[in-house]
């Protein structure tokens, strides 16, 4: 060893015993790990995106029907019971649409229509509903064997008139042959001859009597009191 190297041995040697560390080499950056750093930049759009969705379908209006007033079951649906709500589009709940509001003029009332409500396809039928046990009973009435403004949805009890049987010009008794009977039609057409055409449920078992009666014209309607009309 020549006296240079020595010297160089002897001066780091001596730097050890004083505390002296040399500098340690630099080490390499860890590694980033790329998947990871795209996957989530990738759920952090996908949130947003799903957000911008859900406003966007909240925000898809459609104009349906809404109920105004109360309608009877086995009535029609008339103009002023109605009125234009705008709703968010649901696929799942087949709403009657404003637009398809003249089509009520020949459908009925499933069942008792409530104020306040919207309007789908499964609480209109396209013929007059009748309950368990009851039919429908057609009467052609001349004026004063029906109250005036008779309407669809009434509540009617259906009376015998001009019985013979009778005590000083008055019947005994006037036989009722339907009581609290539900109005579903109301035909004005032929007014002009003298006659309404009036459809109302009554029980099975007396719509024979009802039938006959009235192809008599003896039958008259006296509407129930209290009746909630349309």
């Amino acid at each position: 060893m020549n006296s240079k190297d020595s010297a160089l041995t002897a001066a780091r040697s001596e730097g050890n015993r004083a505390g002296y560390v040399p500098p340690r080499l630099p080490s390499a950056p860890r590694e980033r790990k790329p998947l990871l750093a795209t996957l989530a930049v990738l759920l952090i759009i996908g949130g947003a995106l799903g957000s911008v969705l859900l406003v966007i379908r909240s925000s898809h209006l459609v104009s349906v029907v809404g109920v105004d007033t109360r309608v009877a079951a086995g009535s029609r649906v008339p103009l002023s019971a109605i009125s234009e709500v705008q709703v968010a589009e649901n696929s799942d709940i087949h709403y009657v649409l404003w637009s398809q509001r003249d089509q009520l003029a020949s459908l009925y009332a499933a069942t008792d229509l409530v104020q306040g409500s919207l309007l789908v396809g499964n609480m209109l039928t396209p013929t007059p509903p009748a309950t368990a046990g009851q039919v429908l009973a057609g009467l052609s009435l001349k004026a004063g064997q029906y109250p005036a403004g008779l309407r669809e949805g009434d509540l009617v009890n259906a009376f015998l008139v001009g019985d013979d049987r009778a005590t000083g010009g008055l019947p005994a008794a006037v036989p009722k042959l339907a009581d609290r009977s539900r109005v579903v039609r109301v035909n004005t057409d032929d007014r002009s001859a003298g006659t309404v055409q009036v459809t109302i449920t009554v029980p099975a078992d007396a719509a024979g009597a009802l039938a006959f009666a009235s192809a008599g014209g003896k039958v008259a309607l006296v509407l129930v009191p209290g009746t909630a009309r349309n």
